[in-house]
């Protein structure tokens, strides 16, 4: 190419930048219509198949937000891992088109119904429209976006409900097995239902300590708050009105916790120890200043069969699905889709184990240790454990013996922390030789149907010690993402 024409298609395309053209150039100046980015920066197409076709923009968005998730539970991506990350967001992107495509009206019609409890019951976590909202915002999320992106999963979920589980048959001799075998997942501990108020001293943004003079106010606000309860008005009413806690606010500052279930030992002690309608004092913790009040004490106890067998059914049917149909299922529909990559794009590796958070993702607290995450070694006998919580190391490793392991850097001689990790990581604190700990997070992108109820009841009988508060389990479009039970860092 000569320099002149060189000269000629930069001249051109600089006049295009600047949004004028050439037969006007001598004319007053007038608007001009903004530069379309993708007439210069065309949108590639990185998969298409039959009846689907993935852009660009919809990964980069999707890695956006998945960056922006992970931040926001205090985790980062290493160096490394933004390619392997991208091809399983794609590959997510796919399966979702492929099974939307296969939906029928009614598919569409009950998802509607599933995403609207969905959206709604996020809305009441979060304690406000504003709070919902802010945390919206740091997913990188407008509203419309996380209505669309449950009800897309919401119809996923109805597709392969449709067209696999509904084929899967759970007889009631597989019910009672694995309720004999398992027997020590229904055991429930003691527990309280109560309710309390919380006037925090800290900021609800920032996390900060309040002044010390506000927090005088605070303490002498909860006095007479107690005062007001205590010669009779109705506790529920003061806790809806008063209380800073976003999570129980809504429910009247009503809860049902467990033994080794709550966060703060002083709010446990005072819980158990109060007899049914009793007040207690001012309890003073880290986040600041309560009151509560018990409505009933429930003793320990194991669930009939009963009473579980329709949440046992749905769980074990999901389980087969899951394990056995899904994946040879979802490559038949890859295959008849007759998928092609394009543009550098590739599907993630097939024999390959991880996840996107499967050694992608580390916390932002913390660097991993540089050893790399194996197989346990074989663990010394010991007296067989039954759920995680108040067992020894032996124990817990014996029980999670398919589960690979790592010691945290942050453990200390007087307390240790364990990663375990599976299709979540359950990060297990040990006190005293015991377990009193547990924070279960979910490796994002670790399936297309994410960590369904069913999978979380298996998770809590497994761990022990009952259901967390609403306040420490957290959830995004995929489904539940973390929580936590008992004494965690």
């Amino acid at each position: 190419m000569t320099s002149k024409k060189i000269k000629a298609m930069l001249g051109a395309m600089l006049m295009a930048a600047i949004g004028v053209q050439a037969a006007e150039a001598t004319k007053a100046a007038t608007p001009q219509p903004a530069i379309d980015a993708k007439s210069l920066f065309p949108d590639e197409t990185l998969c298409k198949g039959k009846g689907i076709e993935i852009k660009r923009s919809q990964v980069d968005e999707a890695f956006v937000q998945f960056k922006a998730n992970l931040t926001a539970r205090g985790q980062v991506l290493p160096e490394g891992r933004h390619e392997l990350v991208e091809s399983q967001l794609l590959d997510r992107l796919v399966i979702t088109k492929l099974l939307v495509n296969r939906a029928t009206e009614e598919d569409k019609k009950k998802a509607r119904t599933a995403a609207d409890k969905s959206v709604a019951s996020t809305k009441q976590q979060a304690g406000s429209d504003e709070s919902f909202q802010r945390q919206l915002g740091a997913m990188n999320f407008t509203a419309e976006q996380f209505d669309a992106q449950v009800l897309e999963r919401a119809i996923c979920e109805e597709v392969v409900d449709r067209e696999l589980r509904s084929h899967v048959n759970i007889t009631d001799e597989q019910l009672k097995k694995f309720y004999d075998e398992n027997g020590e997942q229904f055991e429930r501990p003691e527990t309280v239902r109560a309710a309390h108020i919380l006037l925090a001293t800290r900021d609800a943004l920032t996390g900060q300590e309040l002044s010390e003079e506000t927090k005088k106010e605070k303490r002498q606000q909860l006095g007479t708050l107690l005062e007001r309860a205590k010669k009779g008005e109705e506790f529920a009413a003061l806790a809806r009105e008063y209380s800073d806690d976003p999570a129980s606010k809504s429910a009247s500052g009503e809860f049902t916790l467990a033994r080794g279930q709550f966060r703060n030992p002083e709010l446990e002690i005072a819980a158990f120890a109060l007899k049914t309608n009793e007040i207690s004092g001012v309890i003073t913790t880290a986040f600041g200043y309560h009151i509560i009040k018990l409505y009933e004490k429930m003793p320990a106890q194991k669930l009939e069969l009963a009473k579980v067998k329709d949440d046992l059914k749905d769980g074990l049917s999901r389980r087969e699905v899951q394990e056995k149909l899904l994946p040879d299922y979802l490559k038949t529909l890859k295959k008849e889709a007759n998928l092609q990559y394009l543009n550098g794009a590739k599907p993630p590796p097939e024999a390959s184990d991880e996840k996107p958070a499967d050694s992608a993702v580390e916390k932002a607290s913390e660097k991993p240790a540089a050893q790399s995450v194996t197989k346990p070694e074989p663990v010394p006998r010991a007296e067989s454990a039954t759920t995680v919580m108040r067992s020894t190391k032996a124990q817990v490793d014996a029980l999670l013996s398919g589960w690979s392991s790592r010691e945290s850097n942050r453990s200390k001689s007087s307390r240790g922390i364990y990663y375990y990790t599976k299709d979540v990581d359950m990060i297990v604190t040990f006190k005293g030789g015991r377990a009193v700990g547990v924070a279960v997070v979910d490796r994002p992108g670790a399936g297309v149907l994410g960590v369904k109820e069913s999978r979380y009841q298996e998770l809590l009988r497994l761990i022990g010690g009952g259901s967390p508060k609403p306040a420490d389990v957290k959830r995004d479009t995929d489904g539940i993402r973390e929580f936590y039970i008992g004494e965690v860092e």
